[in-house]
């Protein structure tokens, strides 16, 4: 849960808000929010689902960190700040191996 919690901290931190103004804006208190963050506490079923939609995430997101699915603007701004996330590409050759 801490991991997910994580997760949560950098799309609010990348949206550019605070606990309160996301707090209202995926319609929990501030308390909850701030549990959620911490990973102490995780939304129900229901909660998720609309926390999910709301931001724009998907459950692999908040489960693995891939960021495949979620909003386009958002990715970018998780990518950029959390290089982590960005998996490793297989576009460049490698030294000498052709790519096929």
């Amino acid at each position: 849960m801490a991991q997910m919690g994580r997760r949560l901290r950098w799309v609010r931190e990348a949206l550019g808000v605070n606990q309160t103004d996301m707090a209202r804006m995926v319609g929990v208190t501030q308390t909850a929010w701030s549990l959620y963050e911490r990973g102490k506490r995780w939304p129900d079923q229901f909660a998720a689902v609309r926390l999910m939609a709301k931001l724009k995430v998907t459950r692999e997101y908040l489960l693995t960190g891939d960021l495949t699915g979620i909003d386009r603007e958002l990715a970018i701004r998780l990518a950029a700040q959390h290089p982590e996330l960005v998996a490793p590409s297989r576009t460049a050759p490698r030294k000498g191996k052709p790519l096929i």
